[in-house]
């Protein structure tokens, strides 16, 4: 397994925490961006917490995990979404350099 196959662990994350609280404080603000790779949807209110994943053949525990929850419901904005001013440009060179245009 790569590097960049290799998940992120706890450890891993509680290290980005730690220098990140060294660096912008604890009281920062936290907000929640996914990237798609063209945008951020940006969520504003989040929590972390654990889950465990079943396998679909036993039902036994797969592995266990931490989450990542942006808190988005049924009836509330999804979050602030951001789109790179290139994202259109992007995929317009992607389809010349691969012969799709």
């Amino acid at each position: 397994m790569t590097q960049e196959e290799k998940p992120t662990t706890l450890g891993e994350m509680a290290e980005m925490l730690r220098v990140l609280i060294d660096s912008l404080g604890p009281e920062t603000p936290v907000e929640f961006a996914v990237c798609d790779g063209t945008g951020l949807l940006i969520h504003d209110n989040v929590d972390i917490g654990p889950y465990q994943r079943f396998s679909g053949e036993s039902g036994e525990a797969a592995g266990a995990f931490v989450m990542l929850r942006a808190h988005h419901h049924p009836g509330t904005s999804p979050g602030r979404r951001l789109t790179s001013p290139t994202a259109d440009l992007d995929e317009e060179l992607r389809g010349l350099i691969e012969g799709d245009a």
